[in-house]
């Protein structure tokens, strides 16, 4: 029957985040992969079900107060691990204060194989990419390589729609 794919997004994912996430969609779009996606923030069994596979776990904002004046916009409060969105106050667990420069967001899109009724985490946004770029080798250099990871071969037994 071949792998299915299994992509772990968020709709919470911005910046760098969500533009990976979106790139990476795109690409398994592209080349009509089938693939179930798991929304981390809806999903949530679900998500801690692949989060415990992969070993890597995002990091999700919790609502602690409504009371700061609205923005529209995600704005670091410095010194602190919340920011501002849409009037709430939004607060990272885990999270060291914010710096007014970085990543408000932390989450990682995560790709998965499921085979025979195991699981297996493949890697995240960045991997997926590097697989179309190694795809774009001359043959030489892939003939040369064979155990050389690329999209073809990593995707080639994956079911598509």
């Amino acid at each position: 029957m071949g792998k299915k794919c299994i992509v772990l997004t968020s709709n919470m994912a911005n910046g760098l985040a969500f533009t990976a996430q979106k790139n990476m969609i795109d690409k398994l779009d592209g080349e009509k992969i089938a693939y179930e996606n798991v929304e981390a923030v809806e999903q949530v069994d679900r998500r801690n079900e692949l989060f415990g596979i992969s070993g890597k776990k995002g990091l999700f904002p919790q609502v602690r107060d409504v009371n700061l004046p609205c923005s529209g916009l995600f704005v670091p409060i410095p010194g602190t691990t919340s920011f501002n969105f849409n009037c709430v106050t939004l607060q990272f667990a885990n999270l060291p204060p914010i710096h007014p420069l970085s990543p408000l967001y932390a989450f990682t899109t995560q790709l998965f194989f499921e085979e025979n009724g195991t699981v297996t985490f493949f890697g995240d946004a960045e991997a997926v990419n590097d697989l179309f770029e190694t795809d774009s080798l001359p043959k030489e250099v892939l003939d040369q390589n064979p155990d050389l990871p690329t999209f073809s071969r990593v995707f080639g037994d994956v079911a598509r729609k």
